[in-house]
């Protein structure tokens, strides 16, 4: 929010996107009195949005900035008054030309009382079943935002879509949204990327094995259960980067940093009725033996949110529970200079990336076939 001395500005989201609304204030005697609202339009569909520096609250103007997931940043001046938005500048990726895309926003049913917001990127005018990637976070009422990455656009200009998951437990829509995806609801993060999946297979966007699937930290969590939980039906490989995967093994101890913090989101494992909800979908624990993805994991020695040892408990876990069902590899990239989030270089997060990207093109762009 921010405030004038004749309107006051407000972001607000309907359906987990960002809206501008304007409400405008009367004068003289009637100062106090709400003279009309209006609901600022913007040139994308689907976008973040960020105040300027707004310092002066007498000017009857103001400065905002949206970017999007292809890298476009805009600024724009409202004149509220006047009910006009003027673009100043529009800065673009190089090589990326947006009108070869495009980005809506769709509600996926997953029950009579729940639809999920699930954010689409695509080329336009392209038919048939093509490789997708899904990103999904979904913890601590953290919104996953349509924010430009440089995973995206090697992907796209290859035919890939890029797609949001924003399921319960992020924040979305609202704190009851979060508060539906933590402790003993936790489950329905799972449940709402499983149903935003099976969505973009029914539609016709991909096919199964041609799903590549990425969570990060807690992020990892939905993704690692939909594996444990669909097997290869989905998924033809998944990215897993320092992903928070070993749930009751890690909150069984008080020393590690955050295993007190993590009670108000997972429920505290010492009432037996909330270790038994985590030990439904703790993805160590419910590794299965069935096919699995080819996989991808991430950890670091000096991760001090997300020790080490889970991604390399859960891989471990993965190849013996496959062994003689299935070849896909689980390969795990252990690093001594990163971090929980820290690229650790000037060059290292391109890297990164580029290994990613080989990763996906190689195990998912033909539907998950070497």
């Amino acid at each position: 929010m921010d405030v004038f001395d004749s309107h006051i500005v407000l972001v607000i989201r309907s359906r987990g996107q960002h809206l501008l609304r304007i409400i405008q204030f009367g004068k003289g005697a009637e100062v106090h009195t709400i003279q009309s609202t209006w609901t600022v339009p913007f040139l994308d569909n689907v976008f973040s949005l960020n105040f300027g520096m707004n310092l002066n609250n007498k000017l009857e103007r103001f400065r905002c900035e949206t970017s999007n997931m292809l890298g476009e940043e805009r600024v724009y001046d409202i004149l509220p008054l006047e009910k006009k938005v003027s673009l100043l500048r529009t800065t673009t990726v190089s090589g990326c030309d947006s009108s070869s895309f495009s980005t809506e926003r769709v509600m996926v049913r997953v029950d009579s009382d729940t639809e999920v917001p699930l954010t689409i990127l695509s080329l336009r005018d392209v038919d048939g079943p093509k490789p997708v990637l899904v990103q999904v976070y979904g913890a601590y009422g953290v919104t996953l935002e349509p924010s430009y990455d440089n995973l995206y656009l090697p992907l796209l200009r290859r035919g890939w879509s890029i797609c949001l998951a924003h399921v319960r437990g992020g924040g979305e829509l609202g704190r009851a949204w979060y508060k539906a995806g933590t402790a003993t609801q936790k489950m329905n993060s799972v449940t709402d990327f499983i149903a935003c999946c099976n969505y973009l297979v029914q539609t016709g966007l991909t096919r199964k094995g041609m799903l590549a699937a990425m969570g990060t930290s807690a992020g990892g969590i939905p993704v690692a259960a939909a594996c444990n939980m669909t097997g290869t039906d989905l998924f033809g490989a998944v990215i897993l980067d320092v992903p928070y995967l070993d749930l009751l093994r890690a909150m069984d101890d008080p020393n590690l940093p955050l295993t007190v913090h993590e009670f108000d989101e997972f429920g505290d494992p010492r009432d037996s009725l909330v270790r038994r909800y985590i030990a439904q979908y703790d993805p160590v624990l419910n590794v299965g033996p069935h096919p699995y993805p080819h996989m991808l994991l991430y950890g670091d020695l000096h991760d001090r949110r997300v020790p080490y040892w889970h991604p390399l408990r859960y891989a471990a876990k993965v190849q013996r529970e496959k062994d003689g069902i299935c070849d896909n590899v689980a390969v795990v990239n252990v690093s001594s200079t990163t971090g929980h989030s820290a690229d650790g270089g000037r060059f290292s997060g391109l890297e990164k990336t580029a290994e990613q990207v080989a990763f996906l093109l190689k195990y998912c762009d033909g539907g998950g076939k070497t």
